[in-house]
């Protein structure tokens, strides 16, 4: 058997990062399940590139390596976040061969004593799902934020999830014993990033045309230039003509390169004249965002600090963590951006609609997994008995049926 597998994302693209880091972990993991399948006498290919400067390379090379082999089967090994407990592995959705591999992986880490969040078809049109040309499975072995999984992670030791997989993948059991258990870091370990291309920090890197700048620093930009020019472009962080277009002027004006980056000399020229106007400036964040982030606030979702969002209207990696959590419980693109789906999504689930056996919908797999059951997006016997569970011990009538009480409950 030739097998693909893949370990997720790069140093220089980094993965989640809470009580334990999702690449370092995940690299431990995905050399033992190596190990296991030549153990076994299978083919391997290493489809994980040394490193890569973008999500987007890290994904389309892996992909890549794995159709121009022609393995047989391509595996994607991950640590998930977001607040669950848990293993679930996702396969393509109309491939019976991938959801057989995706439920074999899946029951052989349940075996462990992993909470089985179950194989899933993967409705999000993931890119390893999309463009992989062989069986493809993606597998979440546990939640890196929950303290109870990385307990029982450093309990049964990585080979153990390592030769879970890999018997999961080949479909039986596989000789050799399994190194003893050795405690992994507890405390969220520093991301060290080492690109392969000269790196500039957000804060030092021009702003261009036609780009959304996390950390805030298009919005100061337009904040400021605003001030300065005397002008009232929508500050938005978002370099578009309008913001374009007034730099240049304060370029122009200000004897600077007439260039349209906005570098160190345009911020020092701008806080130059700032202060000469005996001014200053109070700066507000986006209103959008800040509607966001209170959404989420409301539904419960941290961010990769494990904290309540702060509620300030700017968006960093707190408020983008959060958003990709909501994301996947809502199970659309998981990209970090509220766009109109996500946004839709949110506000179906903040109307508390009244559900029932037979409900379906996005707020039924919000529901779902608060409540701690199998998340597929219908009202079954399974939600109402842990909707019934979840009443009792919030002292309310366990009937199971979701309306204004429970809602209430549910999103104190």
């Amino acid at each position: 058997m030739y097998i693909g597998i893949r370990g997720g994302h790069q140093p220089s693209c980094q993965g989640a990062n809470s009580i334990v880091n999702e690449v370092i972990e995940d690299r431990k993991i995905y050399a033992s399940v190596i190990k296991f399948l030549k153990l076994d006498g299978n083919s391997v290919l290493d489809c994980t590139p040394s490193n890569t400067n973008s999500s987007a390379t890290d994904l389309t090379s892996g992909v890549n390596k794995a159709n121009n082999a022609k393995v047989d089967v391509f595996v994607s090994i991950h640590l998930n976040a977001g607040g669950g407990k848990g293993t679930e592995v996702l396969y393509f959705g109309n491939s019976a061969s991938s959801k057989a591999y995706a439920t074999r992986v899946c029951a052989k880490i349940v075996g462990l004593g992993f909470v089985n969040r179950n194989a899933k078809a993967d409705v999000r049109g993931l890119y390893e799902m999309k463009h992989t040309n062989m069986s493809a499975i993606i597998v979440e072995c546990y939640f890196l934020d929950s303290a109870t999984d990385v307990a029982l992670m450093n309990k049964v030791g990585i080979d153990a999830i390592g030769k879970a997989i890999a018997e999961g993948v080949v479909g039986h059991s596989i000789g050799g014993n399994t190194i003893s258990a050795t405690p992994i870091s507890t405390k969220p370990t520093p991301i060290i990033v080492t690109p392969i291309t000269p790196y500039v920090t957000p804060a030092q890197s021009p702003i261009k045309k036609g780009k959304a700048f996390v950390g805030n620093r298009c919005l100061e930009l337009q904040q400021k230039l605003n001030k300065v020019m005397g002008a009232n472009i929508a500050a938005d962080s978002y370099f578009g003509n309008d913001s374009y277009n007034l730099l240049i002027s304060f370029q122009k004006k200000y004897s600077l390169d007439a260039d349209g980056l906005a570098g160190q000399n345009v911020f020092a020229t701008l806080d130059k004249v700032i202060t000469s106007m005996n001014t200053t400036i109070q700066f507000t964040g986006n209103a959008s965002v800040l509607a966001l982030q209170k959404k989420l606030n409301i539904l419960g979702f941290k961010g990769s600090n494990g904290l309540k969002l702060s509620e300030d209207g700017f968006s960093g990696n707190n408020t983008t963590f959060a958003t990709k959590t909501c994301q996947r419980w809502m199970e659309v693109s998981q990209d970090g951006i509220a766009g109109n789906n996500t946004l839709s999504g949110i506000d179906s689930i903040l109307a508390k609609p009244f559900l029932k056996l037979g409900s379906k919908g996005i707020p039924v797999l919000y529901l779902q997994n608060r409540v701690g059951t199998k998340s597929d997006g219908t009202f079954g016997k399974n939600s109402e008995v842990s909707v019934i569970t979840f009443q009792k011990k919030n002292g309310l009538v366990g009937d199971g049926l979701v309306g204004q009480g429970t809602w209430g409950a549910l999103l104190k």
